[in-house]
């Protein structure tokens, strides 16, 4: 019963994410540069490796910090961040991060940083506005973004996502990928900060 209920509220969500996010649910036929499919396949592929390789254990412990509500005072938290930092090390990515619902069954809340394996790594809690694709990878799909987004030092990134189940097969987290994508100079139009953005939320 519990879990009816649930699998009905995610798809609600979902599907209330897909009506209100801009620009879902309309009709637009763009195509996809051969050099941006491969980005997109690129980032997304090791959202999904890692949301593999934190299956379980590490989900096991996120499941655990959640419920403790003790957030990055968690006995644990020091070394579910370091193995997402071992993550950015291997891969190559920006960064690598874990992150919650505030409220999945409200397609407007955000949501929220709870492991940042970065350098410089946002705090627990941060807030993020709600993407399909965060929805998607709490739903149990791994999704890519479909824009790419200019960070703080002036660069591009581009995003993905997966899901993070415990020992259960429950998903408990997603994780997120950002990953270093200069060949979007060359296309602006797949730039979400960019005037000539195409206005691309999926494909």
């Amino acid at each position: 019963m519990k879990k009816s209920f649930k699998t009905v509220a995610l798809i609600t969500a979902i599907l209330l994410a897909a009506a209100l996010l801009p620009g879902c649910g309309e009709d637009v036929e763009i195509e996809v540069p051969g050099e941006i499919q491969a980005l997109a396949d690129k980032v997304l592929g090791i959202a999904k490796k890692y949301g593999n390789e934190m299956d379980g254990g590490w989900g096991d412990l996120h499941a655990a910090m959640m419920g403790s509500e003790l957030g990055d005072e968690y006995a644990n938290f020091e070394a579910m961040r370091e193995m997402l930092e071992d993550f950015i090390a291997e891969s190559g990515a920006k960064y690598i991060y874990a992150m919650y619902p505030k409220d999945i069954s409200d397609s407007e809340t955000p949501f929220f940083i709870t492991v940042d394996g970065s350098d410089d790594p946002d705090d627990f809690g941060a807030e993020y506005e709600i993407e399909l694709p965060f929805v998607k990878a709490w739903f149990g799909t791994a999704e890519s973004s479909s824009y790419a987004w200019e960070d703080d030092d002036g660069g591009y990134c581009w995003s993905a996502y997966a899901p993070v189940r415990d020992s259960n097969g429950e998903v408990v987290a997603i994780v997120g990928v950002d990953y270093d994508a200069p060949i979007i100079k060359d296309f602006p139009d797949w730039n979400i900060d960019s005037d000539d953005w195409n206005e691309m939320e999926e494909w």
